[in-house]
């Protein structure tokens, strides 16, 4: 089952874009970001989209829009992830033998600012090492636990930006006091 499959069942909004659409979708997301802020922006990206992914956070990051989580998946070439990012989480799985050659094999990636969340998952030496060692950089993307693992990012940015939104409603609501149990 494709990832998207797995979004769109649980009635998220999703859109694929391919890598030479980035910079149109960057300046679309930009002009609209401001006007109308509807939920986290969330970004996933695979093999060379992941590193697209990057550059699109970062020409997000330059009209200043911020991105609530980045989920790469499998990004081959080394880049850092830029400061409007506030969460990134990098799934690959490390081929040491295979490590020097530069394609098909995702890597570690390091962060530009202290304040981005960065968690990279090699898959195979830590809690997902159970994927089949045999998966490789074609068929990782495909990996129930990995679709796992993305969906459960994607799922915990809209459950904080829904936290926020209620701390702000009761803010502004201007309540004081402490909050008492609902009767029985």
């Amino acid at each position: 089952m494709l990832f998207r499959s797995r979004l769109d069942d649980a009635g998220l909004e999703t859109s694929v874009i391919f890598c030479k659409e980035a910079p149109g979708v960057a300046c679309a997301l930009s002009s609209t970001r401001g006007a109308c802020d509807e939920g986290p922006l969330v970004i996933v990206g695979y093999s060379l989209g992941a590193n697209e992914a990057i550059r699109l956070c970062r020409a997000l990051g330059d009209d200043g829009i911020f991105v609530d989580s980045l989920i790469l998946i499998e990004c081959p070439y080394r880049d850092t992830i830029p400061p409007n990012v506030a969460k990134c989480v990098n799934i690959y799985r490390s081929r040491p033998g295979k490590d020097w050659l530069p394609m098909f094999r995702g890597l570690p990636l390091r962060k530009e600012c202290g304040s981005t969340a960065m968690r990279n998952v090699d898959v195979r030496g830590n809690c997902l090492r159970h994927v089949p060692l045999t998966h490789s950089h074609f068929t990782i993307c495909s990996a129930p636990e990995i679709h796992d693992l993305a969906l459960e990012e994607v799922v915990g940015s809209l459950d904080e930006f829904e936290a926020d939104l209620n701390a702000a409603a009761i803010e502004a609501e201007g309540f004081e006091g402490e909050w008492l149990p609902a009767d029985g």
